[in-house]
């Protein structure tokens, strides 16, 4: 059986922990949907935040639900919102 739901909420997993989760949403096609809040002390890098964005607008990207509740400075807001 293949993963499809991933939910990794609360695991204080910081930014390295985001990055390791993005490689394998890339590398792995059948997740479609995810859920990872509450995993950052404080606010999430710039490039964390980038990253995301950039996985989001890949055409090839299967992911249709998306939790991700973080808190985000202003700056981050805007990336998100392009």
């Amino acid at each position: 059986s293949k993963v499809k739901k991933l939910v990794i909420d609360g695991v204080l997993a910081e930014d390295s922990g985001l990055q390791a989760v993005f490689k394998l949403l890339q590398s792995n096609p059948h997740i479609t949907s995810i859920s990872m809040s509450r995993n950052c002390h404080h606010y999430p890098s710039d490039q964390t935040i980038h990253h995301l964005c950039n996985i989001l607008k890949d055409p090839g990207c299967q992911i249709v639900e998306l939790s991700f509740a973080e808190a985000m400075t202003i700056h981050q807001f805007r990336i998100v919102s392009q």
